[in-house]
């Protein structure tokens, strides 16, 4: 199955500890970008 490539808008707490984390677990999924006004926190 190919998997899916999501991006993520924002660096806050929620998307660090929640969505972030399901995406990397998710066996059909990929993080593929990370936006936020500060670069430090999306990397």
């Amino acid at each position: 199955m190919e998997k899916v490539k999501w991006g993520v808008l924002g660096t806050a707490g929620i998307a660090k500890d929640q969505t972030i984390r399901g995406m990397i677990e998710a066996e059909n999924c990929s993080l593929y970008a990370i936006a936020g006004k500060n670069i430090d926190k999306a990397l």
